[in-house]
């Protein structure tokens, strides 16, 4: 039963000719308002009249709701329960979370009607069980079973199986999976939804297709998206904490646009290498981790001397580095990675001071080594494939490149920019450990 406190709980009952489980639920809700849904037979309304009296409660915070008493009144008895579900959220402000159908007596079409709706709405179920002695039930036996949700117990390992491909970052094979989730269930087909979204974003995001400023818009619709949800059931509170991480990511994407871009791409570059790695994608990874390198290179030469590697003037250079590199590398008139390294060594930059060694009078990168992994592979200059222990030693030097250039942590760069899992809710939490 919900935790909110007494006076914001909702309840709806249907009533039939004894009301003993009715008070017996009423008891252990304690609700602020309570529906009523029987029928038009005296003994029904006697039992209505007794309840709400019992109940101690206003007479404006109750509601009685009649039907014919005969089977084809379903369709009315669940228009009524639609309508004391509005009355309780929309005019009385109980949360839908806060409501609860007790559909144990009257008439079993009557209960079948509000197990429909409750079951439609995903409003929570409850139902008394009790023993019966001398075809009258025994107070001593009752026992309050709270149901949830039948749509809830569908398929919990479905809903466990798409979170768990979008925490291994495979963005694409969960968003087929949320997409097969939509649902009757109001509350379930609207997070199925917002999580579809979310991993079509995650997908495109993960293959540098979602830039600009729709991306801050596009993330702060799912996270309202999450938040709608975690207002409608407690226990997708938990996603309350992902919407705030995705409307910081949201603006941090934003602020690089304005803010050293070139800094923010390499966080990026870097964590996209990651989560390739990650989902045993190695070659991807070399070359995102490559590229970190190779930005770096070109963000330092252009920021210090207006000099483009790509279309090298050498007359922005001091004469005597020109001359230098050019006694060491004759000829070249297009710098490579590591050509590029020693320039910025030759210049004195001090982000590579710590970056290489001196060989035979020479000074070298020491990632020089590292590099070879991405010369040799097929998608380049080779035939070598790529080992996972090969790309992580590229992605050390990534990684320490990065933060030179970032001015941040790999961790804060994580923070900043990094794609946020699902966190766990009881949904899927349970089915994801064999529950």
């Amino acid at each position: 039963m919900s935790s909110l406190p007494e006076a914001t709980r909702g309840l709806i009952v249907t009533v039939g000719a004894q009301a003993e489980q009715v008070r017996f639920t009423m008891d252990r809700v304690k609700p602020g308002y309570v529906a009523f849904l029987g029928t038009e037979t005296p003994q029904c309304k006697e039992q209505i009249d007794a309840l709400v009296q019992y109940s101690g409660i206003a007479a404006t915070r109750t509601k009685v709701y009649l039907v014919p008493d005969e089977p084809g009144a379903v369709g009315q008895l669940a228009a009524h329960c639609l309508e004391a579900v509005h009355w309780l959220r929309d005019t009385c402000g109980v949360p839908v979370e806060a409501i609860t159908i007790d559909a144990t007596g009257g008439r079993k079409w009557m209960s079948a009607s509000a197990i429909m709706v409750a079951t439609h709405l995903g409003v929570e179920l409850a139902y008394v069980d009790v023993a019966f002695v001398n075809g009258r039930p025994d107070p001593g036996s009752m026992q309050l079973v709270g149901l949830g949700n039948v749509y809830d117990r569908l398929n919990p390992p479905a809903w466990a199986d798409a979170v768990q491909h979008y925490n291994n970052y495979e963005y694409r094979a969960a968003a087929e999976r949320f997409a097969a989730l939509r649902s009757r269930d109001l509350v379930m087909d609207s997070l199925a939804h917002t999580l579809l979204e979310l991993a079509n974003f995650a997908d495109r995001f993960d293959r540098f297709q979602a830039c600009g400023g729709e991306v801050q818009l596009e993330l702060e619709r799912i996270a309202a998206g999450l938040r709608q949800v975690g207002d409608s059931k407690a226990e997708f509170r938990p996603l309350f904490s992902l919407a705030e991480e995705l409307e910081r990511l949201g603006a941090n994407l934003s602020s690089i646009v304005v803010d050293r871009p070139d800094r923010g791409l390499a966080a990026l570059l870097l964590l996209s290498g990651d989560r390739h790695l990650d989902r045993g994608l190695p070659e991807a990874g070399v070359l995102l981790y490559y590229r970190v390198l190779e930005l770096a290179e070109q963000v330092w030469l252009r920021e210090g001397w207006e000099f483009d590697v790509t279309n090298p003037d050498w007359g922005k250079l001091p004469q005597e580095v020109v001359e230098a590199f050019r006694e060491r590398y004759p000829g070249a008139e297009q710098v490579s990675l590591v050509q590029g390294y020693v320039l910025l060594h030759l210049l004195g930059h001090e982000a590579v001071a710590c970056l290489g060694h001196e060989h035979k009078g020479q000074w070298r990168p020491d990632f020089e080594g590292a590099l070879e992994v991405r010369n040799l592979m097929v998608w380049e200059h080779g035939f070598r494939p790529v080992t996972s222990e090969a790309a992580r030693k590229l992605r050390g030097w990534a990684v320490k490149i990065a933060e030179k250039l970032c001015g941040m942590t790999e961790e804060e760069m994580q923070q900043r920019y990094g794609i946020p899992a699902i966190p766990e809710t009881s949904l899927w939490a349970g089915a994801a450990a064999g529950q």
